[in-house]
């Protein structure tokens, strides 16, 4: 891969990707898809998330995730951002916004199944273990904190 480089500076320009995540909370239990079929964390449970594409804010896409993935149409009286990190990972570092979504008024779907083989609500001090490293991070600045922002694998 040739590197993306400032003009004239020999400086390498960063390619962060952004990601949103959809901390659903429903009757005070949080949704999460075990994920199969990806290459990227199959058999581990994870919040439901995405890429933010081109051109496209953060809540365009975590209502256009939100709709793809579970068959809701969110409000923006649904969501409110939790926090967000600066994800070190390889080859794309990540900027990762998390929400907590009020699912109360709605039935989430599996609506990629090919993706994800079960979706589940779990007790917050019952989450399973099988959970990478940085979603179980995650997951308790979201469910400790207000709002947060934090950074997560550069040390």
């Amino acid at each position: 891969m040739k590197p993306n480089l400032i003009p004239d500076s020999g400086k390498h320009r960063q390619h962060t990707r952004l990601a949103v995540y959809i901390v659903g909370i429903k009757e005070g239990k949080i949704l999460l898809g075990k994920r199969c079929n990806t290459c990227h964390m199959d058999g581990m449970w994870s919040p439901f998330a995405g890429h933010v594409d081109e051109f496209e804010s953060l809540e365009s896409a975590l209502c256009r995730e939100a709709e793809e993935e579970l068959g809701i149409k969110l409000s923006p009286t649904d969501y409110t951002l939790a926090g967000a990190f600066h994800h070190f990972s390889t080859p794309h570092d990540y900027a990762c916004y998390v929400y907590r979504v009020n699912l109360d008024p709605y039935t989430p779907e599996n609506r990629e199944p090919h993706k994800c083989e079960q979706l589940s609500f779990f007790k917050k001090e019952e989450l399973p273990q099988e959970m990478a490293e940085y979603i179980k991070f995650m997951l308790h600045k979201t469910l400790q904190h207000d709002v947060w922002i934090d950074t997560y694998g550069w040390d």
